[in-house]
């Protein structure tokens, strides 16, 4: 951080967190609102294939983890995973896990 002329993020309670967590002395924190996801549209082969899962397995599961964005080790998903594993006796339903 110390090298960079400013930084940009995506609200303002990060833009607060960055500002507490770094001395940025008078350097500038641009808040940029994340872009959209057009790239999935009603139409798009990805939609219609979550659609058509939710229609075939999770109407009649009891409990659904959705989770969004990018998987990423530092995000945890293989945590998540393995806390289910944990926290529902056997023999609980498989709980679906949707990545979009």
């Amino acid at each position: 951080m110390a090298a960079a002329d400013g930084s940009v993020v995506h609200n303002e309670f990060d833009r607060a967190a960055l500002a507490d967590d770094y001395e940025l002395g008078n350097r500038p924190i641009a808040v940029v609102p994340h872009g959209p996801y057009d790239q999935y549209t009603p139409t798009s082969r990805a939609v219609q294939a979550i659609a058509s899962y939710h229609r075939r397995v999770l109407r009649d599961s009891v409990c659904r983890l959705l989770y969004f964005g990018v998987i990423r080790p530092f995000k945890g998903v293989v945590d998540i995973v393995s806390a289910l594993e944990h926290a529902l006796p056997a023999p609980e339903p498989a709980v679906p896990i949707v990545v979009l």
